[in-house]
């Protein structure tokens, strides 16, 4: 806790709505689908963590992956190593800048992730498929607000 975070007496647990209680019953379930999803891929947890990275924002460099993932840069090499070993990535001299390597995720990867989470994203496809267009737009603004907090949260904690 640091002091910008306020007393913690200021909070009162009743605040914790059931959407709130069932948002955080959605990220466990994530944390445990992303573990399901590593073992069905043969990769550990930070190397399917670097792929998610890769795949949502684009080639990144060693140095963004370890910051990123909460590591140091040494455990970040050896990560990528690893990966490109696998045939999961590939270091790539960055256009602007051509001493700077990027790491950018294969077709390979793709498939396999595309392979290893296909159920869940055609459960998660089902789910949502329900929805009408107004409740599908609730949601939506709701997930937005969630992905604000969440990260407005990770860029006010300290390093």
């Amino acid at each position: 806790m640091t002091p910008d975070d306020g007393p913690v007496d200021d909070f009162d647990p009743s605040e914790i709505d059931e959407l709130s209680h069932l948002l955080r019953l959605v990220m466990r379930a994530s944390h445990e689908a992303s573990l399901a999803a590593a073992r069905r891929m043969g990769l550990g947890l930070n190397d399917l963590a670097a792929l998610d990275l890769l795949g949502l924002e684009g080639p990144q460099g060693a140095a963004t992956i370890a910051r990123r993932l909460g590591m140091r840069s040494a455990s970040a090499t050896l990560l990528v190593d690893r990966l490109e070993a696998a045939g999961h990535v590939e270091r790539q001299r960055d256009s602007p800048d051509r001493r700077r390597i990027t790491v950018q995720p294969t077709e390979q990867a793709y498939r396999d992730s595309l392979a290893a989470m296909a159920p869940m994203l055609r459960a998660l496809a089902a789910a949502g498929a329900g929805l009408d267009e107004q409740e599908r737009a609730a949601v939506e603004r709701y997930l937005r607000a969630v992905v604000d907090a969440l990260t407005d949260f990770v860029e006010q904690t300290p390093q």
